[in-house]
């Protein structure tokens, strides 16, 4: 006794080709969403290492009083941990009794096409990052004259 599978939904119709259409449809929109998924990772490792080295250019201005050292530092660090990163700068400055730093940071666009998809220009170039941070400086520091 021969057994002759059908097709439920369409009887009588060829359905094999409707498979890789199907998953050429849904390949793309997983292959699109994994790249997104690992450029956001990406971002946001980048701005974690940009906000650690403002807390570390800050914190050594804080404690030791050096300026240049404090930012050399933190460029070291910014260079040596970031992924991908096109530039990096560091500020480090006095305000009153805190001791302030900012690290820039950017990083390449890993979608070249995006700014036609979306239309306007805000979507081309790098992506900026830019992290502030502040840390109250040493007593001995703030009042230099008790410790004459």
């Amino acid at each position: 006794m021969l057994i002759r599978e059908e097709n439920i939904l369409s009887p009588g119709r060829d359905r094999q080709g409707s498979v890789v259409v199907e998953f050429g449809l849904v390949a793309t929109v997983f292959i699109a969403l994994i790249i997104f998924l690992l450029v956001l990772g990406l971002w946001l490792y980048n701005s974690s290492v940009a906000a650690q080295a403002a807390r570390l250019a800050a914190h050594h201005l804080a404690v030791t009083g050096d300026a240049r050292e404090s930012r050399d530092q933190a460029l070291r660090h910014l260079r040596t941990a970031s992924i991908a990163a096109e530039g990096t700068d560091v500020m480090v400055w006095r305000d009153g009794d805190e001791a302030r730093a900012q690290a820039n940071l950017s990083m390449k666009n890993f979608y070249p096409g995006l700014p036609k998809l979306l239309g306007g220009d805000k979507w081309n170039g790098p992506i900026k990052i830019q992290r502030k941070e502040g840390c109250v400086i040493e007593y001995r520091f703030r009042n230099p004259s008790e410790f004459n």
